[in-house]
C-alpha cells in the first residue's frame, strides 16, 4: 500500500483457493491458510507454496515468539471453536 496515495499494489497470484488468514513468521516468512492447507508464500511473487495439507475450517493464524509454534483457530460451529497447534521443522 502506497503511504500517501493509499493504492494497493497487486504482487501477484498465490495460486491456492480462499486463502483466509496470514500470519507474519518472525524470521520475516509470510504464512497462510488456503482451502488446501498450510502455505508460505513468496512476498516478491505472491507464490504460494503448499507445506501442509489440511481442510480444516481455520480462520486465524499467529506464530509464537520464536517461530517454533504455529497456531490457528477454527470455528467448528457458531458456539464451538478449536485451538490447534503445528511445531515448525526447519528440515520438512
Amino acid at each position: 500500500m502506497d503511504a500517501q496515495t493509499g493504492d494497493l499494489s497487486v504482487i501477484g497470484n498465490i495460486g491456492f483457493d480462499k486463502v483466509v488468514a496470514l500470519a507474519f513468521r518472525p524470521d520475516g516468512s509470510l504464512w497462510g491458510w488456503s482451502q488446501q492447507g498450510l502455505l508460505e508464500i513468496d512476498m516478491a511473487t505472491g507464490k504460494g507454496t503448499l507445506i501442509l495439507p489440511g481442510n480444516y475450517a481455520i480462520q486465524g493464524l499467529t506464530w509464537d515468539q520464536l517461530g517454533n509454534v504455529l497456531f490457528a483457530v477454527a470455528e467448528d460451529t457458531p458456539e464451538h471453536s478449536t485451538l490447534w497447534a503445528w511445531m515448525y521443522d526447519s528440515d520438512s
